[in-house]
């Protein structure tokens, strides 16, 4: 009989386990459930929020596009703009209308095609870039629109005359027409200068160095090699100095070409009192 009990007890104390345990999974399923349920609410709020259309009227033309096209590129003025205003109300932007459409494309697509613009409508975009905050446009439109500069340069060496040095060997003063600074190279020469970026040219205005005649010929580097190259390794050439460079600015045409450096190089020496590389229009380009 003891038998009997004990194995109806122990019997018991199984059923209410699994009783327990067949309640907590429940519990668990339904709360797992609630959260599903909870998280398509979400998803689909989210969906329907970021599909609302936003009515835009800039500068007198009106644009209808999506949330979720205006929140595409992080951080852009609609961003902070679409949660201080009533989506369902019309929302006027005092800028340039025909311009913005560019820029509404550009939201749409991410890609851009400098080559259906003029120089003056890249400009004019620039500046809705810049006011709307798309940062990845805005740059490559700062890009597209600047002027080759000087970055940095190599020389062959300082050329010293009882112990005066020829040039002011700063890159900087190569830049302003003041042909009495600029830097001058020891035989065999040769000036190579960086620039700011992978440009395409044809054309450049240079100078040579008048600065002290006693020590200095301005006509020294007359018909140097002028070569291009994208690395410094393979090098193009694409014209020679002109020896009416030597006491004036003179411009000089070169073999179009691409390139991040542009070098001078001469059998004896040379200096530059001035240079400005000139970017090919992009109406040309």
């Amino acid at each position: 009989m003891s038998t009997v009990k004990n194995t109806l007890t122990s019997l018991r104390e199984r059923l209410d386990k699994l009783e327990a345990n067949l309640t907590s999974q429940a519990d668990f399923i339904e709360t797992r459930e609630k959260r599903l349920h909870l998280m398509e609410k979400n998803i689909e709020l989210y969906r329907s929020s970021e599909s609302q259309k936003v009515l835009l009227n800039v500068g007198g033309i009106e644009f209808v596009t999506c949330k979720h096209t205006l929140l595409s590129i992080p951080d852009n003025l609609f961003t902070e703009l679409l949660t201080k205003v009533d989506l369902n109300q019309e929302i006027y932007i005092e800028r340039k209308g025909d311009i913005f459409k560019i820029v509404l494309d550009y939201f749409r697509t991410k890609d851009f095609n400098y080559k259906h613009h003029n120089l003056k409508t890249l400009l004019e975009l620039k500046e809705e870039a810049e006011f709307f905050r798309v940062d990845s446009l805005y740059t490559e439109l700062d890009n597209l629109t600047k002027d080759i500069e000087l970055v940095s340069y190599e020389h062959s060496g300082n050329y010293v005359y009882k112990g005066v040095t020829a040039g002011t060997q700063i890159i900087d003063d190569v830049k302003t027409k003041d042909l009495t600074k600029g830097i001058c190279a020891k035989s065999p020469g040769f000036i190579t200068f960086e620039l700011n970026g992978n440009w395409e040219f044809e054309e450049i205005e240079v100078a040579g160095w008048n600065g002290d005649t006693k020590i200095w010929y301005p006509g020294n580097g007359s018909g140097a090699k002028i070569y291009t190259s994208q690395d410094k390794e393979k090098w193009v050439q694409v014209g020679t100095l002109s020896s009416s460079y030597a006491s004036k600015i003179v411009t000089c045409k070169l073999k179009k070409s691409q390139g991040r450096y542009l070098k001078f190089e001469h059998n004896s020496f040379i200096g530059l009192g001035y240079l400005f590389v000139k970017r090919i229009p992009l109406e040309q380009s």
